[in-house]
């Protein structure tokens, strides 16, 4: 084919793209295209590295690249993925009660004496990864109700707690976000994850942010421009909000109703709980 000119049409690229053995897809819970043309590509590099791989084979097929960009968006949207919920539903649940289990890495203070503060506790985690999982599985968007905060002294192992509630490979936990309400780049960075902590809460947000933040983390979908697209996009709200404090007071809010916070006496965070069954 080389040397023709072919039809710039979408068809055209998805033939160009069929006899390549291009797998063009989109991730819903990172907000990303990904571009697999079965070479080794590093990752710093790999979406790059791809792309030139696709525009080689449209040069040797003699398609045309004026809309190139447009037809990876199209193509790449017909094959939505969902990181998430693959891994989930990567193994049938057991039927083994592991919350139990679960719920016992998080020793809240004074738990040993206080069981109304123990079942509060163990509903908080609940709902919460009731939440994150029902996030994960609304195509059309989910308003979240709560922020589970651990609260406790410092290097007690809160952030990583969350950290391990998902295997690393899968990067859909975001730790340590610091949140600008005004950033757009901040806000895309930000919904590009399943599992999201928002860093800094107790110094982050002024009493007069508060308002503004809690609407922020109950909006069912986001209206963006991707730091990659050329028109803004309605991404249905899929991420889920978690915040680790030192500090008791660490809000200036009078109700906290969507700070679900839980004050830690100790945490075990690395455990040999199998976390995809947790999740199932």
């Amino acid at each position: 084919m080389a040397g023709k000119s072919i039809i710039n049409s979408f068809d055209n690229f998805v033939k160009v793209c069929d006899s390549s053995g291009f797998k063009l897809s989109f991730d819903v819970i990172k907000k990303r295209e990904f571009i697999e043309t079965g070479s080794k590509h590093g990752m710093a590099n790999r979406m790059v590295a791809a792309l030139a791989d696709v525009i080689s084979a449209c040069a040797i097929a003699g398609f045309p690249t004026k809309n190139l960009n447009e037809y990876i968006t199209k193509l790449a949207d017909q094959n939505r993925v969902n990181s998430v919920v693959s891994w989930i539903e990567s193994k049938p649940w057991d039927k083994k009660d592991r919350l139990t289990e679960f719920y016992a890495t998080i020793t809240q203070v004074d738990e040993a004496d206080d069981l109304p503060g123990l079942e509060l506790k163990c509903l908080k985690i609940k709902r919460w990864m009731l939440s994150a999982v029902a996030a994960a599985y609304a195509e059309d968007g989910i308003a979240a109700q709560g922020v589970l905060v651990l609260q406790g002294a410092q290097y007690l192992g809160k952030t990583e707690w969350f950290k391990n509630l998902v295997p690393p490979a899968l990067g859909v936990v975001k730790d340590g976000v610091t949140l600008r309400l005004d950033d757009k780049d901040s806000i895309a960075a930000c919904i590009s994850n399943w599992l999201v902590e928002l860093g800094e809460l107790d110094a982050t947000f002024r009493k007069s942010d508060i308002a503004q933040l809690k609407s922020f983390i109950t909006a069912d979908r986001d209206i963006i421009r991707m730091p990659y697209a050329r028109r803004e996009s309605v991404f249905p709200r899929q991420t889920i909000f978690f915040a680790s404090v030192n500090q008791r007071e660490f809000l200036h809010d009078e109700t906290n109703r969507r700070f679900w916070v839980i004050p830690c006496a100790s945490i075990k965070a690395r455990h040999n709980l199998d976390m995809q069954q947790v999740w199932a």
